[in-house]
Parts: structure tokens; C-alpha cells; sequence
């Protein structure tokens, strides 16, 4: 199958958008945001009815610089209430200049994505991409389905329907030419998860035919089976090269040589030999990249304890890190201008709890004990002055509520009334 990628802008092309090209069908909803500007937007996030399996309560909603929440009415060129029809699945925080939303039209069957330009509200449409619904209730696999390498370049994970996944790139450099390139082609592989490293070659955690899951690596020019991945963790390193676990219990360096066009797998360190047993399963990850240092969160948003390891630092020496006493990680973000990380996590005694890590401080750490026992929760995000925003249950009557804490951690309640699942929250106001 012949793949076409074509991102067109909204403000030149809606009369297009209501046509048909060949082959393939466009979107024909060409809205805008009317209800609340994105410059008013301190974060969205998509709510929807707790028991709904589905899609079709998926609604998206703003909280703004002021603390009210309210919900985005979609419209489309005509002025029409398109929100029944473009239920959203995903959003992220793609770029400093642009958020990535995908929607979907029944069930979670993807329609096209949409790049929402963060000062003017504009939208720029990205033609087949639809985005996989997230399938847990945290930050997690997002950082493996969308990637910015801060050279105006976007990785991200295209959902043409639900069995067929690719990866795309697209050029940001000139706003006004926005160009796409896919890189590994659906019609061989379903990718499942990836992550480029410096030189924009990808590893990817791909199906091939019935049920044959494999790790392969991919340039422009060659692609070659990773032989010991199996299904462990595999990441960007310090050093903007592939590492991984590998089954002979090794962290792995992938490296390209160009003049022979071959991929080679690297013994860099024993793992065992640093008492590190982990399988550091790719499904359940949660990467973190500081100057010194490359931190890893293994089985986040599942009910196993989680555990925390630094895989990477100065002295080559990784380690389990075992001073926070935390078990299962439901929700997880981190600071990226100050080594502080974010959990909503159990604490011994099993009653979920806020934990505030100081990674450039042996790991200290603080907890907001007023809310231990009280919430079970969905999301976190957090900004740089120590801000951070969640979407929770309240354990006392089960609503759905939002909340805002300050850096010291004093809580502030603003919102219980919509009583929806918030999920896919994602900061507007900063990147």
C-alpha cells in the first residue's frame, strides 16, 4: 500500500477538507475553538463518563489561568457544533509552539489528528494520523508516542485505523510548509511503540504478521532485527544513542556503521553485576533524561510496586534507587529545569499519596500528606515554578474532581461539578 501524508492548513483549505481525493478519505470537518482561546488556556485535558468503555462522552476541556474548567465547543468553518461528531482521543504537548490532538469518529477508530498553534488558536490538519487512545491512566506510553528533538522536527506515532500504526516526522522549520515523512511503513509493521535518538534513526517494538513481536532498529537506508531485546525497555541515552536491556541481562548500545550500512549491539554494562534483576519491561516505562543522569520507573500504572533506577550517570554505574518508599505508581511527571519528579504512588500502607523527589539530592523527598487516603489518581502535570495540576476520584462520595497544588503542596479544589474521568492532561501555557 502506497502511504500519502499531506498536512494542510485550515485557514486556506476548508472547502477542500468537505471533498474527497483519491484513493483515500479526507476529513470533512475544518473547526475552530470559539469557547475558550488557547492563550487563555492554562492546560487540556478530555473528560469523559467513568463507566464508558468507548469514546462517545469523550468531550475536551480547558482549565485556565484563572482555575475555571469548561469544556471546548468544536465548530466547524460554518459555525456548526461539530463536538458529537469529533470525540477526542489523545493530546499532547508536542512542541514549544503546538499542541498535537487526535479525534476519533466511532468507537476508538481514529480520525485525522491536528497541530492546534499555540498563540493564534490556528489548526493545521495532519492527514491520516488519529493517534492510538491511551490505554492507561497516566503519563506513560505518551513519551513513546510522541517525541520533539528540539530542531523543529516531531516524531509521532500515526494510527491510520486500529491495526495499522506507523511513524511519521514532520518538519516544523517553516510554519507556513509544514512537510511529513513517514518513516516506518504500516503496511509491513504495526508499530507499537518508538523513540528516535540523535541521528533520526528509530527503534520500534513492531508486529510483524500474526502475533510476531519483534525490536527492530530503522534508518533511512537499512533496518535490522535487535536479536536479545525480547520485551524489555529500550531508550534514547545521555548520549542521543539506543540503548537497552537485553536478555542476557546487559544494558546494550546500538551503534550505525555507515561504510558497511549495518546495525552492531554492544555490551555497555552488566546489570546483574550492579544488582539490578529488573526486566525493565517496555510497557510500563517511564524515561527521564538531566544532565547527569538518566532515571527509569519500571511498572508505572499497574498494581505492582514500581521501582525507580538509575540507569545512567557520570560514573557508568547504574542502581536501584530505594530510599522513597512508594509502591504502585498510578501517575508520574517531572521538571525538566530542576531535577524534581512527581509521583502519585501508594505509600507503605497501600493509601495513595502525592511524592515530591529531589533527584539532585540523593533523592530526598517530601509527601503532601493531606492527600494520602483521600484521592485515587488519574493524571498529574506539573509545571516549572512546582505548580502541579491532577485529575482524581475522591475516595469520600467518588467524584471526579480537579485539583491544583502549589509548590509547598497546599491543595486548592477547582472542580467537582462536571464529575468526569479526566485523562490526556496536558500542559498549554508551557513546554
Amino acid at each position: 500500500m502506497k502511504t500519502r501524508f499531506i498536512v494542510l492548513s485550515l485557514v486556506a483549505c476548508s472547502t477542500f477538507l468537505s471533498c474527497k481525493k483519491k484513493e483515500e478519505e479526507v476529513d470533512p470537518y475544518a473547526f475552530s475553538f470559539n469557547t475558550v482561546p488557547v492563550k487563555d488556556a492554562k492546560l487540556f485535558f478530555i473528560g469523559k463518563e467513568e463507566t464508558e468503555l468507548q469514546t462517545s462522552t469523550n468531550r475536551l476541556y480547558a482549565i485556565k489561568e484563572d482555575g475555571s474548567v469548561e469544556q471546548l465547543i468544536l465548530k466547524d468553518g460554518g459555525g456548526t457544533d461539530v463536538s458529537e461528531k469529533m470525540r477526542p482521543l489523545t493530546i499532547a504537548n508536542a512542541t514549544p509552539d503546538y499542541m498535537l490532538l487526535s479525534f476519533a469518529r466511532q468507537g476508538n477508530v481514529p480520525a485525522n489528528g491536528y497541530l492546534l498553534k499555540k498563540t493564534d488558536s490556528s489548526l493545521v490538519t495532519v492527514d491520516g494520523y488519529g493517534g492510538p487512545p491511551k490505554t492507561t491512566n497516566n503519563d506513560l506510553l505518551s513519551q513513546q508516542d510522541v517525541v520533539y528533538n528540539g530542531s523543529n522536527q516531531l516524531y509521532f506515532l500515526s494510527a491510520r485505523d486500529v491495526v495499522r500504526n506507523a511513524v511519521v516526522r514532520l518538519s516544523l522549520g517553516n510554519p507556513a510548509f509544514i512537510t511529513g515523512k513517514n518513516l516506518v511503513s504500516d503496511s509491513i509493521y504495526m508499530v507499537n511503540t518508538f523513540e528516535p535518538d540523535a541521528d533520526g534513526n528509530i527503534m520500534a517494538w513492531v508486529t510483524i504478521g500474526f502475533g510476531k513481536n519483534k525490536t527492530i532498529v530503522f534508518n533511512s537506508t537499512a533496518a535490522a532485527i535487535v536479536p536479545d531485546a525480547g520485551n524489555n525497555a529500550y531508550w534514547t541515552g545521555m548520549d542521543g544513542s539506543f540503548r537497552y536491556r537485553s536478555t542476557d541481562d546487559h544494558i546494550k548500545k546500538v551503534s550505525f556503521d555507515a561504510n558497511t550500512n549495518t546495525f552492531s549491539f554492544i555490551n555497555s554494562v552488566d546489570l546483574k553485576a550492579n544488582n539490578i534483576n529488573d526486566f525493565l519491561s517496555r510497557f510500563q516505562s517511564y524515561k527521564i533524561i538531566y544532565a547527569d543522569k538518566l532515571v527509569m520507573f519500571t511498572y508505572v500504572g499497574s498494581t505492582a510496586t514500581a521501582n525507580m533506577y538509575e540507569l545512567e550517570n557520570t560514573s557508568n554505574t547504574p542502581e536501584q534507587i530505594t530510599s522513597v518508599p512508594f509502591k504502585a505508581v498510578h501517575a508520574i511527571d517531572h521538571l525538566k529545569n530542576s531535577q524534581t519528579i512527581f509521583l502519585a504512588a501508594e505509600d507503605a500502607s497501600g493509601f495513595q499519596t502525592i511524592y515530591k523527589i529531589n533527584a539532585s539530592n540523593n533523592y530526598s523527598y517530601t509527601t503532601y500528606s493531606a492527600t494520602t487516603g483521600k484521592y485515587k489518581f488519574y493524571e498529574i502535570e506539573a509545571f516549572e515554578d512546582g505548580t502541579l495540576y491532577a485529575t482524581a476520584k475522591r475516595n469520600s462520595d467518588g467524584k471526579n474532581v480537579i485539583l491544583k497544588y502549589d509548590a509547598s503542596g497546599i491543595e486548592t479544589l477547582l472542580d467537582q461539578t462536571l464529575d468526569v474521568k479526566g485523562f490526556s492532561l496536558e500542559k498549554v501555557s508551557e513546554f
